[in-house]
């Protein structure tokens, strides 16, 4: 009898652990993901390049050509005055493993406003990498890729996987 009674306790406490890592991975993903965005719209160069994935600076020209095309883009938003109004996710982020990698699908919902009282939503979505064994994940904004240029980027990502639908519309 102790000994189920125990087997139950530790089948509890491990299933426990298990959702307690998962869902720390997610809240780490959705931070980063909604750091690096408010550090775009702050000017904050620095942190974007830390953020962004090394294949996609070496396919921009290098962190040089990188760190120019954020700063054009980022005096073009503060000229327009555009700002995050609201930052959401609206569905959990979506982790998977391919090649030597592990991804992560981080959907994202965003109303930008500018000065002149425009406003736009925005539903996007990151795609989070690492180096299977890693702690560090960094992005590519997703809603330009495709399985095809994916796959250029990460050697072993899914050539099936279906990325999801985004938008751009004003409000």
């Amino acid at each position: 009898m102790i000994t189920r009674y125990l087997s139950t306790v530790c089948l509890i406490f491990l299933t426990l652990l298990a959702y307690l890592a998962l869902a720390g991975r997610s809240e780490q993903v959705k931070q980063d993901v909604e750091a690096t965005a408010r550090a775009l719209y702050a000017g904050d160069i620095d942190k974007v390049i830390k953020m962004t994935h090394p294949r996609v600076l070496e396919l921009s020209g290098g962190e040089a050509a990188m760190r120019s095309g954020v700063q054009q883009a980022v005096a073009k938003m503060h000229q327009s005055g555009m700002k995050i109004e609201s930052f959401q996710f609206p569905k959990p982020p979506e982790f998977f493993a391919g090649g030597a990698f592990e991804f992560a699908v981080v959907h994202t919902l965003t109303v930008i406003s500018t000065a002149n009282g425009q406003r736009a939503d925005s539903l996007n979505f990151q795609l989070g990498v690492r180096d299977k064994g890693s702690k560090l994940w960094i992005f590519v904004e997703g809603s330009r890729l495709t399985a095809e240029s994916a796959q250029k980027l990460f050697i072993g990502f899914p050539a099936d996987f279906k990325f999801p639908s985004t938008y751009r519309k004003k409000l």
